[in-house]
């Protein structure tokens, strides 16, 4: 092909790009309805939690950071159970040659799975801890008034 037919030719491109930019605010809205923190109940972000807790001076911020914290821990313990269940799949599987012949160089993805339940479960503990201390501190900013 000679470099004047080249030039001569029109991008191909074009056509998909007008037509993505005609979905981009659609797709906007919908990533923005989506985005963490519409819902009441879907648990907030790590650092606004702490940022909250915090700042918690009143009963009823306590009450709330308390919830928030419930909601983490709900989150976690279901994280949990799916890596539970994703480590009871793996292991109902039949059992590979490489395994049966040299179970120590096989790969043990049912490991992976079984620590990220436990890192899950440890989560939830500690999330629970933090919510059963700000409702202890509700109660007591309650009592002192």
């Amino acid at each position: 092909m000679k470099p004047e037919e080249i030039l001569k030719r029109k991008p191909m491109m074009k056509h998909r790009s007008s037509g993505l930019l005609r979905f981009l605010p659609v797709l906007v809205l919908f990533a923005l309805s989506a985005a963490p923190g519409a819902s009441a109940d879907s648990p907030m972000d790590e650092l606004e939690l702490e940022a909250m807790a915090r700042k918690a001076k009143t009963r009823a911020e306590h009450v709330a950071v308390a919830k928030q914290y419930r909601l983490r821990a709900e989150s976690f313990e279901a994280e949990a159970k799916k890596h539970e269940a994703e480590v009871q799949k793996i292991l109902s599987r039949p059992a590979s040659p490489l395994e049966l012949k040299w179970p120590a160089m096989a790969r043990k993805s049912w490991q992976l799975e079984r620590q990220l339940a436990m890192q899950a479960r440890r989560a939830a503990q500690e999330a629970y801890e933090k919510a059963d201390w700000h409702l202890r501190r509700s109660i007591e900013i309650e009592a002192d008034e």
